[in-house]
Formats: structure tokens, C-alpha cells, sequence
């Protein structure tokens, strides 16, 4: 029979990973959640092309912008290779598990998908159910049984979706009329990022104050990377570490409440990064501060690209150069470590 609605329960207005979502990531379950072409498994075909069809103002970069935003979040599970997408949780809000010939249904529709990965999630997610209900007679159906013996998938071991390979191609103007361009920002000596209490929203301009060091920052190198071993049904993948809480609290310091926690994550990758190869912590405020008001630069990505920028800018300030000097004394004597000698020789 074919199907004339969806069971979507109100408690999940309560939920706040839920309200956290920016409205076009709500809008894009909501679209498959509902959609006539989602499977008993929660699963969907992934075509941004056709979904933009599904309002006047939609369009690929707003999907791809709003999957990136679920998949990370864990709400969506996306197989770009075989171009299908898994609703992670649906079965379980859906309850359809609970009917042991509806049961035998969902691991009908996990059979039909051509998605290895997305067929072992659904396997992980089940397994969880079966944890916390034990005793349903879903179980015991033949094709239940038969599902659950396949290998399962931990979603949290995938790497998140990434719209497109390269920001610059998605990246075109809101309104201006240059697009963003990737460039290489120069790089100044080694300087420890720190957090500083500024008294307005852009944050300060000049050196740090009531400096504290960013300590434990997982700045993500090479060495940083766990790839766990291939087999059939999960290929390696890389395991990338979250930002600190130190560089998570200067996007915070910056730019507010404004953006959703993944955005805010991401720009603290690019922080962490910048405040890796060198810049200078008033820098980086200030290309945050820009970042925000630029309306030709939508990704967190194009953070580096924007402090290229700024430093071109820096050059013709004639304070610029003892701004990010007192920065780099704040970092070294937060942290307690010693001045390069040709600094030390300097402030002697």
C-alpha cells in the first residue's frame, strides 16, 4: 500500500541537537523525512538536483551546505558513491521495529541498497534497539536475525560529508561581485594562540588581554591521523580529532551565538590551523570579525583566505607589525616559555 503520511513525533521540538540545526538543515530532513521516495530503512537516493526542485528558493549550495551540517551532526549518513542517503535515527523515532512483520520490512528495504556502508550503519543502529528492548519478539523473525549477523557500521567513524572538493567552485558572491579567492596568507614566525576577553562583538584590534593559552589544543597533523583497518564493509577512513575548547571560545568571543555549533567547530579547525603555521591572535580575531561581514566568503574554509587579506592590509599599518609582537610576548609568557633572543634583546 502505498504510503499518505509520516509519523513525526512533537517531542522533537524538545530536543536541542535538534534546535541547534540552522532552518535549511531542519528543512532538508524534514524534505526526506516526508518524501514518498524514503524506504522503510529510512533510506532516500542523495540527488541535490532533484531535491533543489523542492522549493522555488532552493538551490545545490544551499543542499550541500545543509547536508554538510547534518552529516556531521550524525542526523544524515550520505554515499556519494552510490548516490543514496540514510536517515541514521529514523527507524528508531519511526517504531516500525517494533511489529515483527514490519521489522522483516526494514531489513527488506537495508537489503535493496547498494550502500555497504549505509547497510552496516543501519546494522549498528538496530543492534542498538535490540540493547535496549530485548525482549521483542522482532528478534526472533528469520530475516531480523539474519540482518544482525551482518557487520555493523559506527557512524561516528565516518567521515563527515563534505558538499564540494573545492570551496572556491562553491564559493561564488552573495552579492559582490569577486568571488573569494583561495590564497596563501604569509606567514610570520611561531606565535601560541590565545584567548583574550575583548569588550565588543569584533573583539580587539591591538594586543591581547588577561591572555590565557590555549593548553592540549588538537591541532589536526599528520601524526594526528588514525586510519582504522580496511575490510569489505568499512573502507579506512581517516579519524580527525575535534577542535580545542581554547579555539572553539575565541570563535565564540568574536563572532557571539550567532552560528551553529558546527559552523563554530569548523572555524575553530581553521583557528587552531592559523595559530599553528604562526599568526598572530589579533590577526585571526580580526579575520574572524571579517569573515563575518564578507558576504562573498560562505564557508568556514575560506577563513585562511580572508586573514591573506588582513595581512596584506597589515602591512601598510605602521602598528601592525607591535600588535603582533605584544602577541607573540603575551602567548610565550602565558605559557611560561622562554623569549627568542632576539625579542628578549628587545624588551631588556
Amino acid at each position: 500500500m502505498a504510503r499518505d503520511h509520516a509519523r513525526i513525533h512533537l517531542d522533537i521540538w524538545g530536543d536541542d541537537e535538534w534546535l541547534d540545526l540552522p532552518v535549511d538543515a531542519q528543512m532538508l530532513y524534514f524534505t526526506l523525512y516526508t518524501s514518498e521516495a524514503r524506504t522503510l530503512c529510512g533510506s532516500h537516493e542523495w540527488n541535490p538536483r532533484k531535491l533543489a526542485q523542492r522549493a522555488v528558493d532552493w538551490n545545490m549550495e544551499r543542499i550541500h551546505d545543509a547536508a554538510e551540517i547534518l552529516s556531521a551532526e550524525l542526523f544524515l549518513i550520505i554515499d556519494v558513491d552510490t548516490e543514496e542517503c540514510l536517515m541514521r535515527s529514523w527507524i528508531k523515532h519511526d517504531g516500525l521495529w517494533r511489529t515483527p512483520n514490519m521489522a522483516v520490512s526494514v531489513a527488506n528495504a537495508r537489503g535493496s541498497l547498494a550502500s555497504r556502508t549505509l547497510r552496516g550503519v543501519i546494522v549498528h543502529e538496530v543492534l542498538k534497539l535490540r540493547e535496549l528492548e530485548p525482549e521483542s519478539t522482532s528478534w526472533q523473525r528469520p530475516a531480523v536475525q539474519s540482518m544482525l549477523s551482518q557487520k555493523p557500521i559506527d557512524p561516528a567513524d565516518l567521515e563527515p560529508f563534505k558538499g564540494v572538493s573545492n570551496p572556491s567552485s562553491n564559493g561564488a558572491s552573495k552579492g559582490g561581485s569577486n568571488p573569494c579567492e583561495i590564497v596563501e596568507p604569509t606567514v610570520p614566525p611561531r606565535v601560541d594562540l590565545t584567548i583574550s576577553n575583548p569588550s565588543s562583538k569584533g573583539g580587539s584590534k591591538g594586543g591581547p588581554t588577561n591572555a590565557i593559552p590555549i593548553t592540549n589544543a588538537n591541532y589536526i597533523t599528520d601524526e594526528d591521523v588514525v586510519v582504522e583497518p580496511a575490510h569489505i564493509d568499512n573502507p579506512a577512513k581517516p579519524t580527525k580529532r575535534h577542535p580545542s575548547s581554547g579555539a572553539q571560545a575565541v570563535v565564540r568571543q568574536v563572532l557571539g551565538n550567532s552560528y551553529p555549533r558546527t559552523t563554530v567547530d569548523r572555524l575553530a579547525v581553521q583557528v587552531e590551523k592559523l595559530a599553528h603555521e604562526g599568526q598572530p591572535d589579533a590577526l585571526i580575531r580580526e579575520a574572524l570579525t571579517e569573515w563575518d561581514q564578507r558576504p562573498d566568503c560562505t564557508k568556514p574554509e575560506f577563513l585562511p583566505t580572508v586573514l591573506g587579506d588582513v595581512v596584506k592590509r597589515s602591512r601598510a599599518r605602521p602598528d601592525a607589525g607591535l600588535n603582533a609582537g605584544e602577541s607573540k610576548v603575551a602567548g610565550w609568557a602565558a605559557l611560561g616559555q622562554p623569549q627568542p633572543p632576539h625579542l628578549k634583546a628587545i624588551n631588556e
